[in-house]
């Protein structure tokens, strides 16, 4: 966009604009490549995926802890639990994960077996993409104005271009700007 002098890195309308129309989508495909990352299989690790090494290294952990009985305190038991809790509520989002009598079972809520992508990539949650600060051209009320008239599930890729085009003109007559690209 740069090439094409649509873009300056300079302009806080710019940086605004391209903040509000590709911010999500930028974040989607992160949290796609995440996804497949972790499910993909490692041949050095017996075929086993980075999320079923990271539940082994955990179960395994706390085997070690009960056998050995003094590695693994109470609050260190806790964080486990609560970790591995909420690691499974991430590979399993049709399940649940029950404690009873101190031992974890994940519980499916539909039928057994069935683990699929999250049909919205929004659904799955981890640390998200941060982006340097700027100083946001609009008003509070007027920013809000816009993300209710552009808001991110209207935008794509095969659109984003022009939705970034449109909502620029917009700001800039808003705000009596011109960008410099």
């Amino acid at each position: 966009m740069e090439e094409d002098h649509i873009l300056s890195p300079d302009s806080e309308v710019d940086l605004y604009c391209l903040h509000v129309v590709y911010f999500h989508l930028i974040q989607i495909d992160l949290d796609l490549f995440r996804y497949g990352w972790n499910k993909h299989k490692i041949r050095t690790a017996n075929y086993m995926t980075p999320n079923q090494l990271f539940i082994t290294g955990l179960h395994n952990l706390g085997v070690y802890s009960d056998k050995s009985g003094n590695l693994c305190t109470e609050l260190h038991q806790v964080l486990f639990n609560l970790i591995f809790c909420q690691h499974i509520q991430l590979l399993f989002p049709k399940s649940k994960v029950k404690s009873i009598e101190g031992k974890l079972l994940i519980v499916p809520i539909t039928q057994p077996g069935t683990l699929s992508m999250p049909l919205e990539p929004e659904t799955i949650t981890a640390p998200h993409l941060r982006t340097p600060s700027y100083r946001c051209p609009v008003s509070p009320e007027i920013n809000t104005q816009i993300e209710n008239m552009f808001p991110p599930r209207l935008i794509n890729k095969g659109n984003a271009r022009e939705v970034y085009l449109i909502l620029r003109r917009l700001v800039n007559a808003i705000t009596g700007a011109t960008s410099s690209a």
